[in-house]
C-alpha cells in the first residue's frame, strides 16, 4: 500500500488503499511515474522502494542523483557507488564489475542502490552501457523476481538526446538499447519496471510504451493537452497538489494521495547509524570480483575526455 485513493468517477473507491501487486503492476504491465521537480515522484518511489524492503522483495535502483541512498536508514539495503562516499557499502564501482554484481545481486535477492551520482555522464553511460546487459542475460538464466527502478528516465532515454560527444553518445545508444529490452521482454524473466521522469514528452517513445500503469503528478500546458487523450481527469491533473497523483491504466482511473515515507527523503548524505547490510552478500560479491580482469588503463581518450568533465562539473 502507497497511498489512499482520493478522488473516482463514480466515488465508490474513494478512502480505499492505493496498491500496487508486484506482479500483476510492475513485473506484467510496468510502471512509468511523471512529475516534475518538487511534485512528488521521488517521493513516490522512495515510498513504493520501502513497501518494497518491508515484504523482501529484491529491488534494483539505477539513481542519478543520488535520492534513494536515505533508504538504509531502516533497511538493510546495499549502496554501490561510482565514488568513495563513506555512506556506500562497495565504492569506486568499475564497468568490468558488471557481470559479477548482476549475478550475486540476482542470486541472493539482495536489495541495490547504484549510486551514480559522484560520476560524470560518461561515466555514468559506460557504466551502463555494461551492467545493463549482464544484469538482463543474468536475469534471463536465473528468472528470479527483482523490480529495477529506473530514476531520471528523461536524461538515460531521451525522446531528443542533446549529447553530441562522439563517445558518450556511443554508450548511450547502448544505454538505450538494453533499457528497451529490459522494458519489452524482462517481464518473462521476472524483471519488474519501474521508469521516472520530469514529463513523458522528455522520454523516448520505446521506454514509455513498456509502461501500461502511469503515475503523473502535477501538470501544466501540453502535458495536461496530452493526457485529455488519455482521460476524462486530465483537467484535475493540473490543479493536483504536492503528493498527490493521478493514476491511470487501472481499472477506473483515479486520484491518489501518496502515504508517508518511514526514511528520510531526498538526497543528502546520510547522517545516521545504517541498518546492517548482509555480510553473507559481501562475501560472495568479495569472492565474485575476485575473477574480474580490469583495464589496466583507461584509453586515452576516454581518460581525457572524463578529465574535462569533471573540471567542467567543478
Amino acid at each position: 500500500q502507497v497511498g489512499e485513493i482520493t478522488y473516482s468517477e463514480n466515488g465508490e473507491l474513494v478512502g480505499k488503499p492505493f496498491e500496487l501487486d508486484v506482479h500483476k503492476h510492475l513485473i506484467e504491465r510496468g510502471l512509468a511515474v511523471f512529475g516534475m521537480r518538487g511534485s512528488g515522484k521521488s517521493y513516490l518511489v522512495g515510498k513504493i522502494l520501502e513497501e518494497l524492503a518491508e515484504i523482501k522483495q529484491p529491488f534494483l535502483v539505477v539513481d542519478l542523483m543520488g535520492e534513494y541512498v536515505t533508504l538504509k536508514e531502516k533497511y538493510p539495503v546495499v549502496v554501490m557507488s561510482l565514488g568513495s562516499e563513506g555512506y556506500a557499502d562497495v565504492k569506486s564501482i568499475k564497468p568490468e564489475m558488471s557481470r559479477a554484481i548482476a549475478r550475486v545481486v540476482l542470486e541472493t535477492g539482495q536489495p541495490v542502490v547504484l549510486d551514480l551520482k559522484p560520476g560524470t555522464m560518461l561515466e555514468k553511460f559506460r557504466f551502463l552501457a555494461e551492467f545493463l546487459p549482464a544484469f538482463y542475460h543474468e536475469a534471463e538464466r536465473l528468472k528470479r523476481p527483482i523490480v529495477l527502478v529506473l530514476d531520471e528516465s528523461h536524461r538515460l532515454t531521451p525522446e531528443k538526446s542533446l549529447i553530441r560527444l562522439e563517445e558518450l553518445r556511443k554508450y548511450q545508444n547502448k544505454v538505450m538499447y538494453w533499457i528497451h529490452e529490459v522494458g519489452a521482454c524482462g517481464r518473462h524473466y521476472g524483471i519488474g519496471y519501474i521508469a521516472v521522469a520530469r514529463r513523458e514528452a522528455e522520454v523516448a517513445k520505446s521506454t514509455v510504451t513498456q509502461c501500461e500503469l502511469e503515475i503523473h503528478f502535477k501538470a501544466k500546458g501540453i502535458d495536461v493537452q496530452k493526457l485529455k487523450e488519455k482521460t476524462t481527469l486530465a483537467l484535475k491533473a493540473a490543479r493536483l497538489k504536492k503528493g498527490e497523483a493521478l493514476v491511470l491504466g487501472l481499472d477506473e482511473d483515479v486520484i491518489v494521495k501518496i502515504g508517508k515515507r518511514k526514511c528520510t527523503h531526498g538526497g543528502v548524505t546520510p547522517s545516521f547509524k545504517p541498518v546492517q547490510v548482509s555480510t553473507d552478500f559481501l562475501s560472495k560479491l568479495q569472492d565474485a570480483l575476485k575473477s574480474v580482469k580490469y583495464e589496466e588503463a583507461e584509453p586515452e581518450a576516454l581518460r581525457k575526455t572524463i578529465e574535462k568533465q569533471r573540471r567542467q562539473i567543478e
